[in-house]
């Protein structure tokens, strides 16, 4: 019984010096890159730490005044890339099947199927908003096989973008 005794003292002795020797290390290993000296105190960076929740949705971009409609037709094109990225991300992991919607969805919606679907596994990073979000947003449908997106362009004589009525409409198609 003394003989299991005195391993385990000798045990515990080896984990706590195993500690104070791996935490001056790392400290010494720090202090050495930095040029700290012993005795002196280091302020070292806070990171900060995935906790696994859905972080607030990160405020889309408010456009200037100066900036014109060419602009933010480029805009709507990088937004709906950004989008089409995420859509593809998600398929990849869901046995390659689009999120289904009944019709046209807006994207930029917080309370819509697809913009929540999207945002609760990190698709999407942040709420995409169409410039002149009081008249104009992003559509998303999708039977699950393929899907469209769509943004409204100022330009209608832009060749990106597809008469539709009075709008010419930037569509992406996949596949």
């Amino acid at each position: 019984m003394e003989i299991k005794s005195n391993y385990r003292k000798i045990i515990i002795i080896a984990i706590v010096a195993m500690i104070i020797f791996g935490g001056y290390s790392v400290w010494k290993s720090y202090s050495d890159q930095k040029g700290i000296t012993e005795g002196e105190s280091v302020v070292v960076p806070v990171k900060e730490i995935d906790t696994g929740e859905l972080p607030e949705a990160v405020s889309p971009e408010i456009p200037t005044a100066n900036q014109t409609p060419d602009d933010r037709d480029n805009q709507r094109v990088k937004d709906l890339g950004d989008i089409s990225y995420a859509i593809d991300e998600y398929a990849k992991y869901n046995q390659n099947e689009y999120p289904i919607t009944n019709g046209y969805e807006k994207i930029s919606d917080e309370n819509s199927y697809i913009y929540k679907l999207l945002r609760q596994d990190w698709y999407l990073k942040k709420n995409y908003i169409d410039p002149l979000s009081g008249s104009r947003f992003y559509g998303y449908r999708s039977d699950g096989k393929s899907y469209e997106l769509t943004a409204a362009f100022e330009d209608t004589n832009d060749p990106r973008c597809e008469p539709f009525g009075n709008l010419c409409v930037y569509i992406v198609k996949k596949p």
